[in-house]
């Protein structure tokens, strides 16, 4: 009876590594075993960047409208306060837009917000 191997199975994820570690400096991008290692981390990298990559997102929307509500005379702070006050939506991606290139249309719907609900 034949000897039973696994080498193709192997072979392939072997080469289904190296790769992924393509570009990997030094051995990591020519040895299996730092290779391995390397793509793993870089993977564990890629998952949690796609997460930070919202919270960066937001914090960018959040500067925009800030420094676009201060040359109008106006705090972010105070804004975010009364939109949730009189239950409002906001939408971070699309105020930013709308404050950074209408902030005369931003005004207008900020002070429409304000008599709406007084």
């Amino acid at each position: 009876m034949t000897r039973k191997t696994n080498a193709v199975y192997s072979k392939n994820r072997r080469a289904k590594i190296l790769k992924e570690a393509k570009g990997f400096f030094g051995n990591k991008s020519k040895l299996f075993t730092y290779a391995k290692d390397a793509v793993f981390r870089a993977k564990k990298y890629q998952y949690f960047d796609r997460k930070k990559k919202k919270s960066i997102l937001r914090n960018g929307w959040i500067k925009k409208i800030s420094s676009s509500l201060k040359l109008l005379g106006l705090k972010y702070s105070f804004i975010i306060f009364i939109f949730n006050r009189y239950d409002v939506p906001v939408n971070r991606s699309s105020l930013s837009v709308l404050i950074e290139h209408a902030p005369s249309v931003a005004l207008l719907y900020i002070k429409s917000i304000f008599q709406n609900k007084k």
